[in-house]
């Protein structure tokens, strides 16, 4: 019996945990038929720390497509749910390298200087 694989989903919750790192690495050695790598999905869990953003930013570079949760939403401060907003939205995460391009492009918008 076989079965068709469409999309594979892996969760990294704890930015100490090493073993996530490693199990995703082998799992690029092995050819399990998935392409292209968007089709492999790893979670992050956010906590508010500077970890975050490098998950973030290990799951891309290794040709993962990451998708973050915010911890605790309600008490998160304002970058964390920006991190979340750039992460999930394909269109915007795809099209910016990095998380340093949108807040600039975000200070330059709220310049009160540049409005009409």
């Amino acid at each position: 019996m076989s079965a068709k694989v469409k999309m594979l989903h892996f969760a990294w919750d704890n930015p100490r945990d090493e073993s996530i790192p490693r199990q995703l690495q082998c799992r690029a050695n092995v050819n399990l038929g998935l392409s292209p790598p968007s089709r492999i999905s790893a979670h992050g869990l956010l906590e508010h720390d500077a970890e975050d953003l490098h998950r973030v930013y290990w799951m891309r570079e290794h040709g993962y497509d990451p998708y973050v949760v915010i911890y605790d939403k309600p008490n998160a401060p304002r970058e964390t749910r920006r991190l979340q907003r750039w992460v999930n939205n394909k269109i915007i995460f795809r099209s910016c390298r990095g998380l340093r391009t949108i807040k600039d492009e975000v200070a330059e918008s709220d310049d009160p200087r540049q409005s009409i």
